[in-house]
């Protein structure tokens, strides 16, 4: 649940700066360094949030299905390595996406 509620927190931290920006000081043009680096957090975090959603539902069906061997199956540190492997494969996975949209060209003519 820990990290379910740090990827909606990160989802949110991710566009604050954007939306401050916008309405405290009327900027409404983003530079393409910034828009692919909110890309990336938007992206990893909404993938590590689904990803979450998924052992969750993993857990649920084992506490289920098994439920005399649950506590022995999904020890504390089963359960770490699990959140961290999904954490790096959620950023790995959108890694390649703002260097491949930064050798693009935008809005030139």
């Amino acid at each position: 649940l820990s990290m379910l509620a740090v990827s909606d927190l990160g989802l949110s931290l991710t566009s604050l700066p954007t939306m401050l920006r916008t309405f405290v000081f009327n900027a409404t043009e983003i530079s393409p360094n910034a828009c692919f680096a909110q890309e990336f957090f938007i992206h990893g975090f909404t993938d590590m949030e689904s990803s979450v959603l998924l052992v969750m539902s993993f857990d649920r069906f084992l506490a289920i299905h098994n439920p005399l061997r649950y506590s022995s199956i999904l020890t504390n540190t089963r359960v770490a390595k699990l959140c961290l492997v999904l954490f790096i494969k959620s950023m790995l996975l959108m890694l390649p996406f703002p260097f491949t949209l930064k050798s693009l060209t935008y809005c030139k003519k």
